[in-house]
């Protein structure tokens, strides 16, 4: 918003929610990453303004979400409104917005994050993954690629001296 209205001299965008640029993309970021969570790209009305009223309070900012609603999907157009529902203007949207949350979260929740994609839903959470090593580089290391290399070499070599064993048994 600062970048596409700050370029027209004088222009300034009424918003409903009242929100400053960083209020709607804080709320935002938690939209996004909730829709990720629940693994859904398109809502009906009722569904959208209810994970729009969950961003709201999470996210600890006071606006109807009506409002809110109104201004994400008519001022930034990253939501389309359709007849029967809401829907991201594209998939990496949602993806790159939730690795923008979890880059914004404290050590100890981004720690759990971490832990707990790596206990086996990674794979749904891949393209915020590619995100983060590109965004949040150090802490996508520490708590996510070195850990899962760690894991990938204690599989093996278990696996490798289970092997050997075997092996030896045989002889």
């Amino acid at each position: 918003l600062i970048r596409h209205d700050g370029a027209k001299l004088g222009w300034h965008r009424e918003r409903k929610s009242k929100l400053t640029d960083d209020e709607m993309q804080r709320v935002f970021e938690s939209l996004c990453f909730k829709s990720r969570k629940i693994n859904s790209l398109v809502f009906d009305k009722p569904s959208f303004y209810g994970l729009a009223k969950q961003a709201i309070e999470s996210s600890l900012i006071t606006c109807r979400e009506s409002d809110y609603v109104n201004d994400i999907s008519k001022i930034t157009c990253l939501v389309i409104s359709e007849a029967t529902g809401y829907s991201f203007v594209h998939g990496s949207v949602p993806e790159f917005f939730s690795a923008k949350y979890v880059k914004g979260l404290s050590e100890k929740k981004s720690i759990e994050f971490y832990k707990k994609i790596l206990t086996g839903s990674w794979k749904r959470w891949r393209s915020e993954i590619l995100f983060l090593e590109q965004i949040d580089n150090f802490r996508f290391i520490k708590h996510f690629e070195a850990p899962d290399i760690f894991n990938a070499l204690n599989i093996i070599t278990s696996k490798t001296v289970a092997t050997s064993i075997d092996v030896m048994d045989l002889l």
